[in-house]
């Protein structure tokens, strides 16, 4: 038997946007990001930790089923501008913000 597991993710700001439009809950999906650890201690001096994924992209899984992107969804201007900023920043080996 299968187990699933649930993991606290974020997405922001076009990302998360085009996700709640185009996402339901249930669907099989694909994350690409950085995992985050954060500690903390509670009131009662606990101390707590958490794993959680910052989404960089976010994608159907075709495994499962097809999908489609209306037009204009996935490269706005300010994308295209984004992602020319991080190619420059690669390409000189400096760090993009």
């Amino acid at each position: 038997m299968e187990q699933a597991h649930y993991i606290d993710c974020s997405a922001w700001e076009t990302l998360g946007e085009n996700i709640a439009e185009s996402c339901a809950k249930g669907k099989r999906i694909t994350v690409t990001g950085r995992l985050d650890f954060s500690q903390w201690e509670t009131k009662e001096g606990q101390k707590r930790s958490k794993l959680a994924v910052v989404a960089d992209d976010v994608s159907l899984s075709m495994r499962f089923e097809g999908a489609s992107v209306p037009d204009g969804i996935a490269s706005t201007p300010k994308d295209t501008a984004a992602v020319k900023t991080v190619q420059a920043a690669f390409a000189t080996d400096e760090e993009p913000f």
